[in-house]
């Protein structure tokens, strides 16, 4: 791809997310995977990295026996954190009406299609953003807690009264067990897949409870913009993503492509 084409790519990543905050990183901020999150093998292509002060803080790769693509370098949730915590706002406001119309439409799908599966009282929501798609499930009557890293998006549930906490799933600590677990979009998120799923895992109530995860479908999601985006880490297939959750010990009762 021409320089040119880079840069235009890199605009539009700029634009979509509206904002000119200079959001310094240094060597200390990045990690580096040594292994496929999903199958653990240490052979991997490379597919592109973004450098800053001559050093790479995004190189994403295809695990050359699962096609996971992932990256291998990237970010902490540290230095996430710490950019959240530079735009903190007094009085944080949903960004976007048409996501969360979207995020409701997603939600009352979930909810009419898993009450069909298992009956859930509890449920735990991890990446609830602002709560409009959570706020489905409220209204029906079930008892809700939230998982919200995101400062704004936190104060924003608070605001609405969900009973949140405000940290990463690899750093939650809660006694709580739960009947439901959603990870709408948020497993693509996780710095660290197999110690967020094994939290996930110990806060199931028992084995007649319910995990529903929605990701990104890398076979037909995944496109060069994504390549610049920081926050997705992982991109899955539908057999790495079978392989992923079995390798955990999940049963699975339904897998399936959809588009909304």
């Amino acid at each position: 791809m021409s320089k040119n084409k880079i840069l235009n790519v890199m605009n539009k990543t700029l634009e979509k997310l509206n904002d000119k905050q200079i959001y310094k990183i240094k060597q200390k901020n990045i990690f580096k995977k040594k292994y496929c999150p999903v199958c653990n093998k240490k052979k991997f292509k490379k597919i592109s990295y973004v450098k800053v002060y001559n050093f790479i803080v995004n190189q994403t790769v295809v695990c050359l026996y699962c096609a996971n693509i992932f990256r291998q370098i990237s970010p902490r949730n540290k230095w996430f954190e710490a950019c959240w915590k530079k735009i903190e706002s007094k009085d944080p406001k949903e960004i976007s009406t048409k996501l969360e119309k979207l995020r409701k439409k997603r939600y009352q799908f979930y909810l009419q299609n898993l009450k069909k599966i298992g009956k859930f009282k509890k449920i735990l929501d991890i990446g609830s953003a602002f709560g409009t798609g959570i706020n489905v499930f409220r209204k029906e009557g079930y008892e809700t807690h939230c998982v919200e890293p995101e400062i704004n998006r936190y104060k924003v549930l608070k605001k609405k009264k969900f009973r949140s906490f405000n940290t990463t799933i690899e750093e939650l600590k809660t006694n709580n067990k739960y009947d439901l677990i959603l990870m709408s979009h948020s497993l693509e998120h996780c710095e660290d897949i197999n110690k967020s799923i094994k939290i996930v895992n110990s806060l199931l109530k028992n084995n007649k409870s319910l995990l529903y995860v929605e990701v990104p479908d890398a076979d037909k999601c995944i496109d060069f913009y994504d390549n610049f985006y920081l926050p997705h880490r992982n991109n899955f297939n539908r057999d790495n993503l079978i392989y992923f959750f079995e390798k955990h010990s999940f049963e699975i009762i339904e897998i399936k492509s959809m588009l909304f």
